[in-house]
């Protein structure tokens, strides 16, 4: 029988089409039979980007009617206007519910013109940061839709985020943007694909005190200090290889593909 080989692929920041996903790291392993290693390497990255693909594609057309619908409202546009905070999330919040439950839609922001944040519907405690994600400053830039994968900065999990500026009258009011996190991405590969992956993103990517809380939240113990460069989201195995713990504490930023021997379950791969 041939020896198994398990592949480490890591995806750095990857741009196809409507897909960014910005700063983040995401690790697929496989354990691959009586394939060539690197045709089988190849498969998995395109089997990968494919799935990523999809979920945003599933999700436009929805995302699209929730931003127009924002857009359209008279009394939305008027505590925006009368800088009432209070009375938009009055407005909002309920609405953000019934698009969480229904959609999966988990963010509202209401940005200022200079993209400072006015309201976080989802969090409404943390305002007046000023937002330099990349999808924003596409908005800005084109005057135009935009939208992508992007790492949301508490939770550190990838997003679908879609932006688009308020215009009424040739007057740029501001930018709306709605974000889908996409939580569960590595057993998603793991169910969809058959492949164990862990997702890591760097920690210039993340507030640390806001990440540790949600990673206490979602039952999960925050280990800020494991590696140096990164943060552990989550992972398919329970108990993460010896050569690729040592990998992620060697890793400075995204790399290139590349193939780790490692031990699984008491095998080499």
């Amino acid at each position: 029988m041939k020896s198994q080989r398990l592949n480490w692929h890591i995806y750095g920041p990857l741009a196809v089409v409507v897909l960014v996903l910005l700063g983040a790291v995401l690790g697929v392993l496989t354990v691959e039979r009586n394939l060539d290693l690197g045709e089988a390497r190849e498969q998995d990255r395109m089997a990968v980007q494919r799935l990523m693909l999809s979920t945003v594609a599933q999700r436009n057309g929805a995302m699209q009617g929730v931003v127009s619908g924002l857009l359209a409202n008279p009394a939305i546009e008027a505590a925006f206007r009368a800088r009432d905070r209070a009375a938009l999330l009055d407005l909002t919040a309920g609405l953000l519910a019934e698009l969480n439950t229904g959609l999966g839609i988990t963010q509202i922001y209401f940005h200022d013109p200079d993209r400072t944040v006015f309201l976080r519907v989802h969090q409404p405690d943390l305002f007046g940061d000023r937002i330099d994600r990349e999808t924003l400053l596409q908005a800005e830039r084109t005057q135009s839709l935009a939208q992508g994968l992007e790492i949301g900065v508490t939770k550190g999990l990838p997003a679908h985020r879609m932006v688009k500026p308020w215009t009424v009258r040739g007057e740029l009011l501001g930018y709306i943007e709605i974000g889908d996190e996409i939580g569960g991405l590595a057993g998603v590969i793991k169910e969809t694909l058959g492949l164990n992956a862990f997702v890591v993103v760097l920690k210039d990517q993340v507030v640390r005190a806001s990440w540790e809380a949600e990673m206490r939240a979602a039952g999960r113990a925050p280990v800020w200090n494991r590696y140096p460069n990164l943060v552990l989201i989550e992972g398919t195995l329970l108990t993460l290889p010896r050569e690729l713990d040592a990998r992620f504490a060697s890793m400075e930023g995204p790399r290139s593909n590349e193939v780790v021997e490692a031990e699984v379950d008491g095998q080499k791969h």
